[in-house]
């Protein structure tokens, strides 16, 4: 499976982008400049002309030569490869054809899931029936709702709490409803996939402004938005940070009364410690009963060992630390862009790069990471990756990840590492 990301290349060779391509690269290989008073000199319909020498002449003959041979063979091979391709292009066209299935991705990781339609359409009116968020309305309010913002912000403007430029940028125009769609989450399999409901907010009235008064449009059928955070809003993640950090700062006295030594978050997901007499559902209901629109779930450690959003957390018997590795949900598919995908070089580097600096931040022992490095190469392999291609970025990785192995004694090994800055690969 190639997935949604896959791109195939051209059926055929695309001429004035090549010609372009092979002036530019001539230009750069025989130092041909153009100064720009020769276009000052010279009226705005006269061509300008260069006085190449013998030399550049005789190498641009040969690079002529070269860049025919080149195209012959390109097209030659485009031609090939749109043979083998177009069963893929005709199933791909019927799938696109057959209204009565979803195709869409899974909400964590990559892949392609094909839904029944009418399932979909089921699971997301169950979604949109809850009446204490979302409101069925038979009518379009875009333009209501952009004309009140652009009186709100004449407002603003004329009392000087912003500028004309800000008016300007801040003044929505062209406005439209939202669009709402859900994405399977396909690790819950024991609830029947539930959906992620997902708003495109781009171009709406409220994007990058308004928090609430939110409509959108799904089977068309208009609905609006009346409790919580606009969803799609860019301002959702900032005040679902600071909604948490006021929860922390009411509730951490009493959390600590009730057993909890540490509390470590990320947005919206814990971390937490608590004493081995403290019932975890003790401490549930206190988190629970802040706000009856906020419902916490918990997970326990097993064996030890409790994965935290994408990090595998194990105690050490030895050591009495906690010892980390890279966690992988059960759906994870392997799949990343192919290495036969028509894109540039930089993408696949960047499909790559990602995992290793992963492993580099994550995996707190040697072993963990010998093995995690194992597993970056099989998946690069299964996606079409030379060996030596994934090798060398792990080699590139591990020089500038700021690593260190040191071995205190005997055969214990104790790998420790500092979380690698932002490099280019």
């Amino acid at each position: 499976m190639n997935g949604l990301d896959h791109v195939y290349p051209p059926e055929k060779l695309d001429q004035p982008q090549f010609v372009c391509n092979m002036e530019y690269f001539y230009a750069r290989l025989l130092n041909v400049r153009t100064a720009y008073r020769h276009y000052e000199q010279k009226s705005a319909t006269e061509v300008v002309r260069h006085q190449l020498t013998s030399l550049q002449l005789s190498a641009a003959s040969e690079l002529r030569e070269t860049a025919n041979s080149f195209r012959k063979v390109a097209e030659s091979e485009l031609k090939k490869i749109g043979v083998e391709h177009r069963k893929t292009f005709s199933t791909l066209r019927s799938l696109t054809k057959n209204k009565s299935i979803i195709v869409t991705r899974p909400d964590k990781g990559r892949g392609v899931v094909i839904m029944d339609r009418e399932d979909y359409v089921k699971k997301m009116n169950k979604i949109l029936d809850d009446r204490s968020a979302f409101t069925l309305i038979n009518y379009d309010p875009t333009l209501d709702n952009e004309n009140e913002l652009i009186r709100f912000l004449l407002v603003l403007k004329k009392e000087g709490f912003i500028s004309d430029q800000e008016f300007k940028l801040s003044c929505p125009t062209g406005s439209r409803p939202a669009r709402i769609y859900g994405v399977p989450k396909l690790h819950k399999k024991g609830e029947d996939y539930p959906l992620r409901p997902v708003m495109s907010a781009t171009k709406t009235v409220a994007y990058g402004l308004a928090t609430s008064k939110t409509h959108f449009i799904f089977d068309q059928k208009m609905y609006v938005q009346h409790n919580g955070v606009a969803m799609g809003a860019p301002l959702a993640p900032i005040i679902a940070d600071i909604f948490m950090s006021h929860l922390e700062e009411t509730l951490m006295d009493r959390l600590k009364e009730s057993g909890v030594c540490e509390w470590y978050r990320y947005v919206d997901d814990t971390f937490v410690l608590i004493e081995p007499t403290t019932k975890a559902e003790n401490v549930l209901e206190i988190l629970n009963n802040f706000h009856p629109s906020i419902s916490f779930t918990h997970q326990l450690e097993t064996n030890g060992s409790l994965p935290f959003l994408d990090v595998w957390v194990t105690r050490s018997t030895e050591t009495k630390k906690f010892q980390t590795a890279v966690y992988r949900k059960e759906t994870f598919t392997s799949l990343m862009i192919k290495w036969d995908s028509f894109v540039p070089v930089s993408y696949k580097t960047a499909s790559v790069v990602p995992m290793i600096q992963r492993a580099l931040a994550m995996c707190s022992t040697y072993s963990s990471l010998a093995i995690k490095f194992e597993n970056i190469r099989q998946i690069g392999l299964h996606n079409g990756y030379p060996l030596s291609f994934i090798d060398t970025r792990i080699g590139i990785g591990l020089s500038r990840g700021g690593t260190s192995i040191s071995i205190p004694g005997g055969d214990s090994r104790k790998w420790t590492h500092s979380r690698p800055k932002r490099r280019k690969y």
